[in-house]
């Protein structure tokens, strides 16, 4: 089947109409991924990218280029556990009085996760890193408001992409000149 189509490369003209046809003549290649699959990223990196953007809003133009999201646990519990832990997430200690997670889930996100019943939550620890200890206190915010906002905005979404209600407990911690270690750059693109 041969077409001639008139474009024009200064005004734009049919361009639209010749993406069409190329579209249509385009062959359906195999599938890459499960059907139900909607993207390969890891739940941990997609988590990591929703929080940055929310602190990148709440801290504007301040410095969103000296900040980023490490995910440190993330897991599914229920919520028949014991919850009265100080920071709402029973879990084994590890013998510094810090908790740690018992069951990290790792892996691409399914377009229809099984649903979750009320009795399970996703739970992330997550920590925003900056390069000095001057902008710790711009991403904390006066009394706390600004991580406050961060948390609710970024569970709010993450309980609309998951099918478990998120509880994040986020810190913020100062990792001097991280934009200039290699290791965490590859690490963090990879």
């Amino acid at each position: 089947d041969t077409r001639i189509l008139e474009i024009s490369g200064l005004s734009g003209e049919g361009l639209d109409e010749l993406l069409r046809v190329l579209l249509d003549m385009a062959p359906e290649g195999e599938r890459l991924y499960p059907e139900d699959f909607y993207t390969d990223q890891p739940p941990e990196f997609r988590i990591a990218e929703i929080i940055r953007e929310k602190t990148i809003q709440q801290i504007h133009g301040e410095l969103p280029h000296a900040i980023y999201v490490e995910i440190s646990d993330l897991e599914i519990i229920d919520a028949e556990e014991d919850l009265s832990v100080a920071d709402g997430h029973q879990s084994q200690a590890d013998g510094t009085g810090r908790l740690t997670a018992s069951q990290p889930t790792v892996g691409a996100t399914p377009a229809s996760s099984p649903a979750s019943t009320p009795e399970q939550r996703l739970w992330v620890r997550g920590f925003i890193y900056t390069e000095r200890e001057s902008q710790k206190g711009i991403v904390v915010g006066k009394q706390g408001s600004k991580i406050k906002t961060i948390v609710a905005q970024a569970q709010a979404e993450l309980n609309e992409l998951f099918p478990y209600q998120a509880q994040l407990d986020i810190r913020v911690k100062v990792r001097p000149k991280w934009r200039k270690k290699d290791a965490l750059l590859k690490g963090l693109i990879s």
